[in-house]
């Protein structure tokens, strides 16, 4: 994987039918309506219509003030089967295909931290998220829940794992103006996964094994025979989305909010 490639990607999904998207929502003021349409036009796939192990954050009577608060609190919010706001039915619709694979990954790198002890959420919840927010979504304090890149420390509890992944932002940002918040802040996203993914690669190479160790995991098995949870992880971010802290029950994944569709309001 090219790093650099992957700095661009990190949350700007492809979405190859956004302006589709945009078109079969205009003028529209109810997201179940917008969903609808989504589907009729063939943009989404019928099936999305009432998937039980697809959610949405549902705040339909939030204000827009008190929203970004209340969906700190997810997984353990009201949900619905879409979205509750037309503009973000549409962004999810743009790339149906691409929020598909992110799932498949997603339910993947926790099936194979399953190895590690890790649970195994069958369900995801979507909620809005960006290169701004990330950091405070992923350490925001909150009971019964798991951070995603404490799978790291989990397979490489060594001493030093802090200060490797220090390196690998440093060597990340080289490629970034100081000036490229966004870029910046980024590189301290991919930093861990893409140290731990180089690192597991070493593993392979050297033939290693998974060391002893207190609690769960896969004691002597080789890395090589093992999938490597962390190239998921960055399958998820080339795709334009991430992981963020869940439940045992529910997986929590973000995707970054598009345009908004002409004409519409939150229902």
């Amino acid at each position: 994987m090219i790093w650099n490639e992957l700095l661009e990607r990190a949350f700007s999904p492809r979405r190859p039918a956004l302006a589709p998207a945009l078109e079969a929502v205009r003028g529209l003021h109810e997201a179940e309506v917008a969903w609808r349409a989504l589907v009729e036009r063939g943009i989404l796939p019928r099936s999305w219509l009432d998937d039980p192990r697809r959610r949405f954050p549902r705040l339909p009577t939030v204000s827009a003030r008190d929203r970004a608060d209340r969906l700190r609190r997810a997984p353990y919010l009201p949900s619905a089967a879409c979205p509750d706001e037309v503009g973000a039915c549409a962004s999810i619709a743009a790339d149906a295909g691409g929020i598909e694979q992110a799932e498949r990954l997603g339910r993947s790198l926790m099936q194979a931290m399953a190895s590690w002890g890790w649970p195994r959420p069958d369900v995801v919840m979507w909620v809005p998220s960006d290169a701004e927010r990330y950091e405070n979504q992923l350490h925001d304090t909150k009971p019964e829940v798991w951070e995603p890149d404490a799978s790291v420390w989990t397979v490489f509890p060594d001493d030093d794992t802090l200060a490797a992944i220090g390196a690998t932002i440093a060597r990340l940002r080289a490629h970034v103006a100081e000036s490229d918040r966004r870029g910046r802040a980024v590189c301290a996203l991919l930093g861990p996964w893409v140290w731990a993914h180089e690192t597991w690669l070493q593993q392979v190479r050297n033939d290693a094994k998974v060391p002893p160790r207190a609690g769960d995991g896969p004691s002597g098995e080789r890395f090589a025979a093992l999938v490597d949870p962390f190239e998921l992880g960055l399958g998820i971010l080339e795709l334009g989305y991430c992981v963020l802290p869940s439940s045992d029950a529910i997986l929590v994944m973000g995707y970054p909010p598009g345009p908004q569709p002409a004409a519409t309001r939150a229902c």
